[in-house]
């Protein structure tokens, strides 16, 4: 047992102690991380008007997953993401809205977030399934949208335990200037 503890000793000899390993937020990333995106010229009616309906995004499915990232993140921020890690700041469930009273309520929802210099929040929009179609008509809606806002970062669905498929977590650009 002596010959295996002195082979220890030798062996760990130059082992230090890690560093506390300081969680860092989004927040302190550099500010000029991410590349500025060029922004719509917006009317008085907002991103609202702005917006298509199509812009050649792939229909999915109810049960399908969403993920989406405006700008190459780092790994350990979708991670974060897709995990639920961040804390959700804001929320909105779209159910029992028709897609024009939902295009509206999440470009105020979003607007609003990002004023509040909200980071992470929730958008729950349904799997569909509840009319005589099963084109979840609500999420292909919001798989668009949101991939044209321009403070939108990046978008995944949501854990089961905050709505699954039914639902995403939408990671802003916080602070993003509105000129």
């Amino acid at each position: 047992m002596g010959a295996n503890s002195e082979l220890f000793q030798k062996a760990m000899q130059f082992v230090r102690p890690l560093k506390k390993n300081k969680k860092r937020s989004l927040d302190k990333v550099k500010k000029n991380r991410f590349k500025q995106t060029p922004q719509h010229e917006f009317d008085d009616a907002g991103f609202e008007q702005a917006i298509i309906d199509n812009v050649g995004v792939e229909k999915v499915s109810g049960q399908q997953p969403l993920f989406y990232e405006k700008s190459k993140l780092p790994y350990r921020t979708i991670r974060k993401l897709k995990r639920g890690d961040f804390e959700i700041e804001a929320s909105l469930d779209l159910h029992g809205y028709t897609v024009d009273q939902a295009r509206k309520i999440i470009c105020d929802f979003l607007t609003r977030a990002i004023a509040t210099n909200k980071r992470c929040v929730c958008v729950v929009h349904g799997k569909g399934g509840g009319g005589f179609s099963e084109e979840p008509k609500l999420k292909n809606k919001v798989n668009n949208w949101l991939r044209q806002y321009p403070e939108v970062l990046a978008f995944c669905s949501a854990p089961i335990r905050d709505g699954g498929t039914g639902a995403v977590y939408v990671l802003l650009k916080a602070g993003y200037p509105r000129n």
